[in-house]
């Protein structure tokens, strides 16, 4: 029996972190495993995902293999910035009580595997991993809780890098965990239009501007994609989810600032423009870099508009570069991309079902 720990927080109100829940089910079920998709907190069912909410590790015995699945649940960015605050106010504690909480629930500090039981990490970022723990001790003892998964999986080369300088043997390069599912690449569109969401790098209200701007310059019509939710509703997420991915698959480009909608515009082997500062800096979950990182590995760097930092008119500067892009053929290849979802698809199977 498989637990999968998933890190979805719809407080976001984000697909991408459902999409990344959604390649779990589609992914385990397609390997005809017994599994739980598995929750420390919030509701037990978003759209079509059923997960059963655990309050303490003995909840986790039963389960001979334990898969931390996407995102930044084993790096300490996550669990300084965003797991150990938001349980302080929860629970009325300590920042540090947090810290200690997400060490205990994320990396098993204190608490004894069975002989018989794996831990993975997969899919996982550690990007600004070391840096966020100045304290020798303490990147020691994180390397040794580390030490104890039979594998770690991240998603990208410079979460490798991180983990390597930490002198970590049971790194297998992987991919992000939304890349799993096999979709029918986009079609063909001959109708000159792009799709677009932002809310990262620029706020959604900026992001009208920075369309409207493209629209302008290149006469494509501008479609917008609902990806980042002003209200989530847990009954329509899948529905939500579908229109987005039929949203990308009627226009030739997205263009957009949000990492986890380019990964599911790259699945769907469609063109996509990406958005961000140009900083290597990684000091939160949401920074920028980890964009940069997603297309330097996917051979896509040229799909990539720096934001200038020093340019009043930012709108009008991204607007221009965007639409140059736009007119240029042939579009992305996508074949990098392709093998390295191919590549992660096999070094998991291996790994968590050799017997297969």
């Amino acid at each position: 029996m498989i637990a999968v720990i998933c890190a979805h927080n719809p407080g976001k109100r984000n697909l991408g972190m459902h999409s990344v829940d959604l390649a779990a089910q589609a992914f385990f079920s397609t390997h005809r495993q017994d599994f739980d998709l598995i929750k420390f907190t919030g509701h037990g069912r978003i759209g079509s995902l059923q997960y059963r909410i655990i309050q303490s590790f003995e909840e986790l015995a039963r389960y001979d293999t334990i898969v931390f699945w996407g995102d930044f649940q084993q790096n300490p960015i996550w669990g300084l910035k965003n797991f150990g605050p938001r349980y302080a106010r929860k629970n009325r504690t300590t920042e540090a009580e947090g810290f200690l909480r997400w060490k205990q629930l994320c990396l098993f500090k204190d608490h004894a595997l069975k002989p018989s039981q794996r831990l993975f990490s997969v899919g996982t970022s550690f990007l600004g991993a070391r840096a966020v723990l100045e304290d020798p001790a303490a990147v020691s003892e994180y390397g040794s809780l580390l030490a104890r998964f039979h594998a770690i999986v991240p998603r990208d080369q410079g979460s490798v890098a991180e983990l390597q300088a930490l002198g970590m043997t049971n790194v297998v390069p992987g991919f992000d965990c939304a890349t799993l599912p096999d979709r029918e690449p986009a079609p063909t569109v001959n109708e000159p239009c792009f799709g677009y969401a932002f809310g990262r790098t620029f706020t959604p209200e900026q992001g009208e501007r920075v369309a409207r701007k493209i629209e302008e310059l290149t006469g494509h019509r501008a479609i917008p994609i609902r990806w980042l939710l002003k209200k989530y509703a847990f009954k329509l997420c899948d529905f939500r989810y579908t229109k987005a991915l039929q949203a990308i698959r009627r226009v030739r480009c997205v263009v957009t600032d949000i990492y986890h909608l380019t990964i599911n515009t790259l699945n769907l082997n469609r063109d996509v423009i990406c958005v961000g500062l140009g900083n290597e800096d990684f000091l939160d979950t949401c920074d920028d870099y980890k964009k940069v990182i997603l297309l330097r590995i996917t051979g896509l760097e040229n799909r990539y508009v720096e934001v200038p930092t020093g340019t009043k008119d930012r709108v009008t500067h991204v607007a221009t570069r965007v639409a140059a892009l736009l007119d240029q053929r042939p579009a992305a290849s996508f074949d990098t991309f392709n093998r390295h979802r191919s590549d992660f698809r096999s070094h998991l199977q291996h790994l968590l079902f050799p017997e297969t």
